[in-house]
């Protein structure tokens, strides 16, 4: 398993020189530092764990800095289509379908609507990447995209 689960500021901070930042040019570089290694990650309890410590460093970030709203919602995007990729497509019901599993159940974090929200995301990654490109610091990219990739006629039933 590729190791992602580095301490954000020693990781930033070695990678900044050493140099204090501000909490913007910091999230920057863990951003870009996740976003490297999205696709190595196989493994949806990793990614979840990902995904948490993204969120306690964006409320981090909301309480110190209205710089980089967007590239941290950015980044949370694409992990949450990356988990939607690795959890891949909704099982069968198991009752009828006793070899029926999903990888999603390794992750008791996910709720039944995000893992399908996070399913559909990852149907459309084209969909979540235009709304990332239209998104700015005070209008950063939410997770309503996943319903805006519900809404298309191609979108196959989670």
């Amino acid at each position: 398993m590729p190791t992602l689960w580095w301490s954000a500021t020693a990781t930033t901070a070695a990678a900044l020189g050493g140099v204090h930042h501000s909490p913007w040019r910091i999230s920057f570089e863990y951003c870009r530092q996740v976003e490297a290694r999205l696709t190595e990650i196989t493994d949806p309890a990793a990614l979840y764990d990902v995904k948490a410590k993204l969120a306690a460093f964006d409320e981090y970030l909301a309480a110190t800095s209205k710089d980089g709203r967007a590239q941290m919602a950015a980044t949370m995007r694409r992990l949450e289509v990356r988990i939607g990729v690795v959890i891949g497509a909704a099982k069968l019901d198991h009752d009828r379908h006793p070899g029926a599993t999903s990888l999603a159940n390794d992750v008791a974090e996910l709720t039944r609507n995000e893992r399908s929200q996070f399913r559909r995301m990852a149907d459309h990654p084209e969909i979540v990447e235009q709304v990332i490109a239209d998104s700015a610091d005070s209008n950063p990219p939410s997770r309503r995209v996943g319903r805006r990739c519900s809404s298309r006629p191609d979108s196959p039933t989670s």
